[in-house]
């Protein structure tokens, strides 16, 4: 990771050797080489990456051919799509090593038979996060009231507080302002 500031980040692979994938619109993308370009125009050995990891996860494997059972690079474009969707700061791949991957916005979730296999919840300094904590972390970044949170979230407003409280215990934060950051740093919004 390129750091200058807290608000003045450089994404991987601008300046540096590493690699970023992303999903903008509906494709996949990637940043290396200082360039972003499709993954469809992406280096043998950039889709090799991917390729690779998939080999390696059965799981992910089997749902991925199910669903494209003849096309190779769909299934290489369905995975840097699910599991490393996310535009953020942290390279996906650097010094030949693949992170677990990151959290992304994905409409399907929640319906998505792929849904924790293909796809992963984002760590907080190696803790991860359920999704209905991600959904409050998010919510708390916003202007929203604790009653129009729990209201969001489906939660009566005296279950809010105990929630959230564990919420910051786990990621060992204190206020409403650090959350905010957390999501941020996530790339959560």
């Amino acid at each position: 990771m390129t750091t200058t500031t807290s608000t003045n980040r450089i994404y991987p692979g601008l300046l540096c050797n590493s690699i970023e994938f992303f999903v903008t619109g509906k494709r996949l993308k990637i940043i290396s080489g200082g360039q972003v370009s499709d993954i469809n125009d992406a280096t043998y050995c950039q889709r090799q990456v991917l390729k690779e990891a998939i080999e390696k996860q059965p799981a992910v494997k089997e749902m991925l051919h199910s669903w494209y059972p003849k096309s190779k690079m769909k299934r290489i474009i369905q995975y840097g799509s699910c599991r490393f969707g996310g535009l953020d700061y942290q390279a996906d791949y650097q010094n030949s090593h693949l992170q677990d991957g990151e959290y992304s916005f994905c409409a399907a979730r929640g319906m998505c038979p792929g849904e924790g296999i293909l796809c992963k919840a984002p760590k907080f300094r190696g803790t991860e996060l359920s999704f209905q904590e991600i959904n409050l972390l998010q919510l708390l970044a916003g202007r929203d009231t604790n009653d129009v949170i729990a209201e969001k979230m489906q939660m009566p407003f005296g279950s809010l507080h105990p929630f959230k409280r564990k919420v910051y215990q786990k990621l060992n934060i204190q206020t409403k302002q650090e959350a905010a950051m957390v999501v941020r740093d996530l790339n959560l919004l």
